[in-house]
């Protein structure tokens, strides 16, 4: 018998002016909600922030929460910006569901600057001639070198500067 069974989803998008959207969903349930944010491409700076609730548990006092998330105009997202995030839109005064959509919604800030990279990184190669195999390779390359200066110690495949870049592969040796 299933219980619960929660879904949440992140869409980004490029808009003009080098901006990005992101709406992020839930629904479950007892919960129906949107987070849309807007945010600098360039400097991750939240533009405008909105979020809707449809269904919610308890109706107009889990909707008094709402509110909170407009605070989050001018935020950074940045390290320690998830840490703001939970101050301002959770906590006893919020609501632990839209703290964690903006938190996702945050966390797909660099993935989608990487979206943009490598798709300028492939034109670029492209209209040098490059073909196949070649661009994906460059790509690779270019995008490891920048994603380790994005994402230190984020994962195995990111090192903090200075930590051992050897790593083994799953199907033995190095």
């Amino acid at each position: 018998m299933i219980l619960l069974q929660r879904e949440r989803t992140i869409v980004a998008q490029d808009l003009r002016d080098d901006q990005l959207l992101f709406h992020a969903h839930l629904k479950d349930e007892a919960h129906v909600m949107d987070v849309q944010l807007v945010v600098g491409q360039a400097d991750g700076v939240v533009i405008s922030a909105y979020a809707t609730m449809g269904d919610v548990p308890h109706g107009d006092l889990c909707r008094q929460a709402l509110g909170n998330v407009e605070k989050l105009v001018g935020i950074k997202i940045a390290p320690g910006s998830a840490k703001k995030v939970w101050e301002t839109v959770g906590g006893p005064h919020g609501c632990v569901h839209l703290a964690e959509l903006v938190v996702d919604a945050f966390r797909a800030y660099v993935p989608s600057l990487s979206t943009i990279k490598i798709r300028d990184l492939k034109k670029r190669y492209e209209k040098n001639g490059l073909e196949g195999g070649e661009i994906r390779a460059r790509i690779t390359e270019d995008f490891s070198a920048l994603a380790g200066e994005l994402l230190p110690s984020s994962c195995l495949a990111y090192p903090k500067a200075g930590q051992n870049k050897k790593r083994k592969t799953l199907v033995g040796g190095e």
